[in-house]
């Protein structure tokens, strides 16, 4: 399914990673939340959630709709945008192979990569 509308005419994709975040206490048995983000070069960030199924030997990704990351203060650049992001507890890892217009991705043979951290 493709997705227009999330680099309108004009704005370039500056950065894109996938994201980790432990957000449920552990009293309640924890748990994380996992997707992508995009800094688009107007400034603005979105977020969409990404994950990945694996059965019969095969690994395929599904990612949900773009939106806008209203917490970030939009016009604020990459370097400052990752410091950001790490400060609130985000691990930040390259891109799903999702495209960016796109919701899904393979299906790929094998496991998929355990996430990585570019710190």
């Amino acid at each position: 399914m493709n997705r227009p509308g999330v680099l309108p005419a004009g704005v370039e994709l500056v950065q894109r990673w996938r994201f980790l975040l432990d957000n449920l206490p552990e009293w309640i048995g924890g748990g994380f939340s996992t997707g992508e983000f995009l800094l688009r070069s107007d400034g603005v960030l979105l977020r969409r959630s990404v994950a990945s199924e694996h059965a019969r030997g095969q690994t395929t990704w599904r990612a949900g709709l773009w939106s806008e990351f209203h917490r970030f203060s939009a016009g604020t650049g990459q370097d400052q945008a990752e410091t950001w992001l790490i400060d609130r507890g985000y691990d930040l890892g390259d891109p799903s192979p999702v495209a960016v217009n796109e919701d899904a991705a393979g299906p790929f043979p094998g496991l998929p990569e355990h996430f990585r951290t570019r710190r």
